[in-house]
């Protein structure tokens, strides 16, 4: 990817979903990025993980060349889309709760989409202590059923 595209890129997408953001490099590793600490002239340093990995808050000097493409992890209404891009949201034809899905209408398909929130953004060592504490609780109940 070029430098002047992944520029761009990453200033359309919005401040609050940088953190579930996802660039994918030329050689297929992945970075989970946590924050975008400064956009240089041939590089990104951002802080975050190797996706598969455990170690956070993690530096990275990623070269523009080296990004393959950018991928927002998590649904992703295409009336966002059209926001990122300066659009006005499509409301024809939406009852209250819909959540836009596709460009066909709902009253055109007869399945209803099922509306799926986003996950509501946590802290990563909350979410790192409730794992532990999961795999303690697992431990201690599954030792007594010897």
């Amino acid at each position: 990817m070029l430098r002047e595209q992944a520029w761009l890129l990453l200033n359309v997408i919005p401040e609050a979903d940088l953190t579930k953001t996802v660039l994918m490099l030329k050689n297929g590793v992945s970075i989970n990025v946590d924050t975008i600490f400064r956009k240089e002239k041939e590089y990104l340093m951002v802080r975050g993980r190797e996706a598969g990995s455990n170690d956070e808050g993690r530096a990275f000097f990623l070269p523009y060349e080296e990004i393959s493409y950018i991928k927002i992890e998590r649904l992703v209404r295409l009336n966002e889309l059209r926001a990122m891009y300066g659009e006005a949201p499509q409301t024809a034809g939406l009852a209250d709760g819909d959540d836009v899905l596709s460009e066909t209408p709902p009253a055109a398909s007869s399945l209803k989409a099922t509306v799926i929130a986003p996950a509501a953004a946590m802290d990563p060592a909350a979410i790192a202590k409730q794992n532990l504490l999961d795999r303690i609780r697992h431990a201690r109940t599954s030792a007594g059923r010897k």
